[in-house]
């Protein structure tokens, strides 16, 4: 029977909630985290060890390890160096594999031979003996069912928790995943909220936008359950079938998402329902994913957003302040998704992380000769290598957070990554297919205007410079862009007004853009004479079939076809500097960061990484590398631990861009998103 009595909708923020922008919150938890991770690193060592020793008996010496020598013994006395080779030895994701395309099976197969069939019988064994240990798989492993009909419904056993021993959780925390996953776990907190194994008066279900396949849905439905066509359908309509209480048809609430880049907003719906007579207050969250940006090795767009992501954005819904935080999960073999929390929820509200959820009842089962096994443990190794890898970054990540000055300044010097590779993808790239069709959300997405944003910024030629004395004819001073690209910049500008950073530089810094969408006259013109005249002027030795050359890296060359504009043209190109920070928003003489360039230089050292290749002379002023460094740090966002999606130019510095021809050849994207833009008045 389905009902809304006694349900609340009415969306109401916390008044303790965090800010929304994650970065600038404090790392609060970062003592308690760093000991969670060099604890669980501990335990892990000897469990591992044993494992990879395990493989190596069965399968032979591996490429790292030496089958001579006790796998113990050859151990580092810092665990966190284990995770490379522990990822190599027991990881089956290979390559970046995506989940569930395990390069290798441990189950039988009709056409194992015997040598075959025994190994993997063996190395599953090996493998229950490390879910024992590692907790995970804290039940007696006898494979069973639970006798209740719903759990034999959905095929998860009986409770992990005892009510004898209840936990007080602040919120619980379901992530929502793919086919029967989020019924699992759904039920499974519900169960232990009725049972008074969980004490809490709130759950967050937090899912994303991904599209749930055909195949998915169709398994939903043929347990009776109703499917839904992205993942906050199905985890909303899981909610419903298992409560009987139906929410408003209405379009969830909006708000900015905490996290990443360009991403859209988080969606979200809330409401109060009674369990056991007491008011649970539910919210389910749509986490947004950032569509520019996500693709996997092969160059596939992802459709949805990451773990990190998706709890990122229940911490509006958070209170301040220390509490329990239940996380849970199906995949709690090995409670990977523990340790996420602590890097998101641990670290930055201070939570103290428990990982909990229903074992699937067919994970352990009885072979054929009645003895206790193991199915898909390909599975489990995967998340045993997701865990040790996640529990060392964690811990670099606390670490960080203890001394968040020095943890800037080297992400900031960190050194630009050799651009001769993206000089011969350049080659080309106005051939590199533009995809409007896919994400017609971005491709349609409009021109605004810089200033809006806060962001300093004039054309560059609508002024005097070293093309000319005073600025081209028709060219508004105003630096259009398109919105994403906007809000990016402003992101950016924001990260900048840190005291670390006002420090490195020596004085408070923004960015001042010199140039968004840029006309087709004004290309043409650049094209044909500004830049010919100012390469023949600067080098006279030049002939002209030298200068054709040249003017190729400085000048995009004017399109022909719409299918192939110039990169300013669409809209999705700037070119950006950093400059000491003025009362002026628009170009004040004298006021960039050094960084080794002069206005209308054409020489070599305008390639991004022109001075990781040189040795400094003592004319050279010390700061040049660094301040180059810090620069394209900041651009692409690893100066503040996110990425922008943005790609430099491997031929100029300064221009940068995303999702365009330019940008997904040197990139390596399948297809551009960007191409003409349709509200701008660029064509002429």
């Amino acid at each position: 029977m389905r009902c809304n009595k006694g349900m609340s909708f009415e969306f109401q923020h916390h008044p303790d909630a965090h800010l929304a922008d994650v970065e600038y919150l404090p790392p609060v938890g970062y003592e308690r985290v760093l000991d969670y991770a060099i604890r669980e690193l501990d335990r892990l060592k000897p469990i591992y060890a044993k494992l990879v020793q395990s493989r190596i008996d069965l399968y032979g010496a591996s490429s790292e390890l030496s089958s001579d020598i006790p796998v113990t013994d050859q151990t580092y006395d810092d665990n966190s160096y284990h995770a490379a080779w522990y990822k190599k030895e027991l990881r089956l994701r290979h390559g970046g594999a995506e989940f569930h395309n395990e390069s290798e099976k441990l189950d039988d197969h009709p056409d194992d031979t015997p040598e075959q069939t025994r190994r993997k019988a063996a190395y599953r064994q090996s493998i229950l003996t490390a879910m024992k240990e590692l907790g995970g798989y804290s039940l007696d492993l006898t494979p069973g069912k639970s006798s209740d009909p719903l759990d034999q419904k959905l095929g998860i056993r009986e409770s992990i928790l005892d009510p004898k021993h209840p936990i007080e959780a602040g919120v619980v925390i379901v992530p929502a995943a793919a086919g029967m996953s989020n019924h699992m776990r759904i039920r499974d907190t519900l169960r232990n909220i009725e049972s008074g194994a969980i004490q809490t008066n709130r759950i967050i279900i937090a899912t994303g936008e991904r599209t749930v396949g055909a195949a998915e849905q169709s398994r939903v439905e043929a347990k009776g359950f109703r499917a839904g066509a992205t993942e906050f359908e199905l985890a909303t309509k899981a909610f419903e079938d298992l409560t009987g209480y139906t929410l408003p048809e209405t379009e969830p609430h909006s708000m900015p998402a905490n996290y990443g880049i360009a991403t859209p907003d988080t969606k979200f719906i809330q409401a109060t329902i009674p369990v056991q007579g007491t008011p649970i207050e539910v919210t389910i969250v749509e986490a947004a994913y950032d569509r520019t940006r996500r693709h996997d090795v092969t160059g596939k767009q992802f459709d949805r957003a990451n773990t990190d992501e998706t709890f990122y954005a229940t911490l509006p819904f958070m209170k301040k302040g220390a509490e329990t935080v239940v996380i849970e999960s199906h995949d709690v073999w090995i409670p990977y998704q523990e340790v996420i929390g602590n890097r998101v929820l641990g670290l930055y509200a201070d939570k103290t992380i428990m990982a909990t959820g229903p074992y699937k009842d067919d994970r352990v089962i009885y072979n054929e000769n009645g003895e206790i096994d193991l199915s898909l443990g390909q599975g489990v190794v995967d998340e045993m290598g997701k865990r040790i890898d996640d529990l060392t970054k964690l811990l670099i990540e606390a670490e960080n957070a203890k001394s968040p000055e020095l943890a800037l300044l080297g992400r900031l010097v960190k050194p630009i990554p050799d651009m001769s590779g993206a000089h011969g993808l350049k080659s080309g790239y106005r051939e590199h297919p533009i995809d409007t069709q896919s994400s017609p959300e971005i491709s349609n997405e409009p021109l605004v205007t810089l200033s809006d944003y806060g962001i300093a910024g004039q054309s560059y030629y609508s002024r005097g410079n070293a093309l000319a004395n005073e600025g081209l004819p028709g060219v508004s001073p105003e630096v259009k862009l398109r919105k994403s690209i906007a809000e990016t910049l402003s992101i950016i500008n924001h990260k900048l007004q840190s005291p670390l950073i006002a420090d490195f530089f020596g004085g408070a810094v923004e960015l001042y853009v010199e140039e968004g969408v840029r006309s087709q006259d004004t290309q043409r013109h650049l094209w044909s004479t500004a830049i010919p005249d100012l390469l023949k002027a600067q080098h006279p030795h030049l002939n002209d079939e030298e200068i054709n050359e040249r003017v190729k890296d400085l000048i995009a060359k004017p399109r022909e076809e719409d299918s192939s504009p110039s990169p300013h043209e669409t809209g999705a190109a700037i070119d950006v500097i950093l400059r000491y920070k003025q009362d002026s928003p628009t170009f004040v003489k004298g006021t960039e960061v050094p960084m080794g360039h002069f206005d209308g230089n054409t020489s070599g050292n305008i390639t991004p990484d022109y001075y990781e290749h040189i040795s400094l002379t003592d004319d050279d002023d010390p700061r040049i590398r660094n301040f180059r460094r810090a620069f394209y740090n900041i651009m692409t966002g690893s100066a503040f631990n996110i990425t922008t999606g943005l790609v430099v130019n491997p031929t100029e510095f300064w221009h940068w861009s995303r999702q365009d021809q330019l940008a997904a050849r040197v990139g390596g994207q399948g297809k551009a998103l960007y191409g003409l833009p349709e509200n701008g008045s660029n064509t002429k």
